[in-house]
């Protein structure tokens, strides 16, 4: 296991927020963005804030988020979460350790990443001889699946059918089987019985796959056919009562050269990309004068907080760094997994991490404009976070106290006049 991304697996909630807090990032405003809500009098949130959640669902999510109602949820959700933002700053949230150590790792997180990610963006060249001498060399694993490419014509059974619904279902599909048995054309019976809407327009026609990708009896069923035409018994799948019509079945075979060349030279590239990471690291490590105490992880159960696991050139890795990393498992799952691999594993990752971090640093990428979007918007999201940790159980009534409190009003009907169809022209990220 890669116990660098076992760090990456503690921070996913982390990166879950980050890509939230990216994603509504401050927008530039004009005289034509009207404000949608003031709170003390302020301007807190503006159409153009709004219509940008609007623009990055899918069409048909978008369509169906339209409505008033909708919009006002999604209105409500963001003066919510700005009124726990303020009373996060009154209660002083940003100055407790919680906040601190959250911030900070989400940061190195980040900047480990960046310069990782820049590591790797750097050209590689991948030969001719060498995608040659790997395809010579790896040949049984150079295959093309067996693949199947079936019509269907499907009756569909919900999750909440009666046994009289299924029965009269599968009757219905065997009707069906039975007159395409008797030569009725299947682009006739598809039209007439299938209830897939999305297929029926073409006969019923399902893209390619290879076995496991459906499972189960569709599975065995599909690949018992053999001849172009070939009608199945009816099957039951995930969706109702299933009747198949073969089109192709193509049998697994060697991939040839041109074919493979492609995954052959990105197969390559990563792995000249991992060989690269590994020298950049061992080259932080050298010039840090690092060294890792690992044979002290043997007593780690019984360590203080403060005793040095690792140590070099204005780096310092102590017991209580692991323990914070690890504070969110359980203590049965620590006593299974936290052995001693485990841990100087993850000390090792803890290390890389603090050194790339100082990298990127050094390299200034903490000053770019983009990283400090993301991290003030992580900011104001850990500090809601933290705000909703500690409101009471009645949270509706605590907020309705915010609102008073903060004096939010609502432009209804500047709320009723948005137009979520179309991006705002002042709708621009900075």
């Amino acid at each position: 296991m890669d116990f660098r991304r076992l760090l990456v697996l503690l921070s996913v909630l982390f990166l879950a927020l980050v890509n939230l807090c990216c994603a509504s990032a401050p927008v530039r405003t004009s005289e034509t963005d009207p404000v949608l809500v003031t709170v003390d009098g302020q301007p807190a949130v503006r159409r153009s804030e709004l219509v940008a959640i609007f623009m990055r669902l899918p069409p048909f999510m978008r369509r169906r988020a339209a409505t008033d109602e909708k919009k006002k949820e999604l209105l409500e959700a963001l003066i919510n979460n700005e009124l726990f933002y303020r009373e996060a700053l009154a209660r002083g949230l940003d100055r407790t350790p919680e906040f601190a150590n959250q911030i900070e790792q989400i940061r190195l997180h980040i900047l480990d990443n960046v310069l990782a990610q820049h590591i790797a963006e750097q050209p590689i060249e991948v030969t001719e001889p060498e995608i040659q001498g790997y395809y010579r060399d790896h040949q049984s694993d150079l295959v093309s699946p067996e693949t199947i490419t079936v019509k269907r014509i499907l009756i569909s059974v919900s999750d909440e059918a009666s046994e009289e619904d299924v029965a009269a279902a599968l009757q219905r599909a065997e009707e069906a089987r039975t007159k395409l048995l008797r030569g009725a054309a299947w682009s006739q019976i598809c039209a007439e019985y299938s209830q897939d809407e999305e297929t029926r327009d073409r006969d019923g026609l399902l893209p390619s796959f290879v076995r496991g990708e459906h499972g189960g009896e569709f599975d065995e069923v599909a690949f018992g056919l053999h001849d172009a035409g070939q009608i199945s018994a009816v099957v039951r799948d995930d969706d109702g009562f299933a009747i198949l019509q073969l089109v192709s079945h193509e049998p697994s075979r060697p991939l040839t050269l041109d074919e493979a060349r492609d995954d052959i030279v990105a197969e390559i590239r990563q792995a000249k990309k991992a060989v690269r990471y590994e020298q950049f690291a061992k080259q932080l490590l050298e010039a840090a004068h690092v060294k890792i105490h690992a044979d002290r992880l043997a007593d780690f159960p019984t360590m203080a907080d403060g005793d040095v696991l690792a140590e070099g050139d204005g780096l310092r890795v102590t017991v209580g760094t692991l323990r914070r990393l690890t504070s969110g498992v359980s203590p049965d799952t620590a006593r299974r997994i936290l052995n001693r691999k485990v841990l100087e594993n993850l000390l090792n990752s803890v290390v890389r991490q603090l050194l790339f971090a100082r990298e990127a640093v050094r390299r200034g990428y903490d000053r770019d404009p983009t990283f400090l979007a993301q991290m003030a918007s992580i900011r104001r999201n850990i500090l809601i976070s933290l705000v909703k940790k500690q409101a009471p159980e009645r949270t509706a009534e605590f907020l309705a106290g915010l609102r008073r409190k903060h004096k939010v009003v609502i432009d209804e009907a500047a709320l009723q006049a948005m137009d979520v169809e179309a991006p705002s022209h002042d709708n621009q990220h900075p």
